[in-house]
């Protein structure tokens, strides 16, 4: 690609981004730093710019520099493909020990690396147009593990609700996304599920042991061995 060329592709890139942010040429060039007529040149690629320049541009557009340089957003994506790849090799086993730091479970921890690559994966834009994308990505990963914490806490309580109370319906409200996950090593466990239909599903005693197919005397004795089953693994997640 020549100079000429790579000039008019960065012209109608600067257009076109300028105008999907609603901004004048003037404003553009008051957040850069730059003359109106020197910006107003580089939208006729009638000027080359540096990189420093480049990157404000770029920042003050809300994208990445890829967007400017590039001229179609299929070549952008294998772009931004290469790079979350490269990303991915670098960053994956650090994210992980970190995590698996905070969370003391190895299949939590990679559950939230994996969710914070999902989330940067549908923010390009914002990773590569960060100075440190490594820094982006780590605290990415913080808020997923902050998150996952809550989560945690919140269905920590409502299960042990329901341990301690069977016929009690808890007012808890909370969203079960994520229960089998944060509960990975008890979760396919029948006592796990027995409990989790009383807590989330909100199943009255009546048409669990329908469900079940037994009467409910029998019922509430299986309840009450998967209770004091779980007892004890429950307590661990409250300390």
């Amino acid at each position: 690609m020549t100079k000429e060329e790579l000039a008019g592709i960065v012209s109608k890139n600067l257009i076109r981004f300028r105008e999907e942010n609603h901004l004048t040429q003037e404003e553009v060039a008051e957040l850069v730093g730059i003359s109106t007529s020197f910006y107003a040149n580089l939208e006729r690629g009638k000027k080359s710019m540096s990189l420093l320049v480049l990157r404000k541009i770029a920042d003050a557009l809300k994208i990445s520099t890829d967007y400017l340089l590039y001229e179609n957003r299929a070549d952008i994506r294998i772009q931004n493909d290469e790079k979350m790849e490269a990303l991915y090799m670098e960053m994956f086993d650090v994210l992980h020990a970190y995590a698996r730091s905070i969370l003391n479970d190895d299949s939590l921890a990679l559950e939230a690396v994996q969710e914070t690559f999902c989330i940067a994966c549908s923010k390009p834009e914002s990773l590569f147009s960060s100075p440190n994308p490594q820094g982006w990505l780590m605290n990415a990963l913080k808020n997923v593990i902050s998150n996952m914490s809550r989560n945690r806490a919140r269905l920590t309580q409502m299960v042990v609700t329901t341990i301690y109370s069977v016929e009690a319906q808890t007012s808890i409200t909370v969203d079960d996304e994520n229960v089998d996950v944060l509960y990975s090593d008890i979760a396919e466990s029948e006592d796990f599920k027995l409990i989790k239909k009383l807590a989330l599903d909100r199943c009255t005693m009546l048409e669990l042991s329908e469900e079940l197919g037994v009467n409910i005397e029998t019922c509430k004795k299986r309840v009450q061995r998967a209770r004091a089953k779980l007892k004890e693994k429950i307590s661990k997640y409250r300390k």
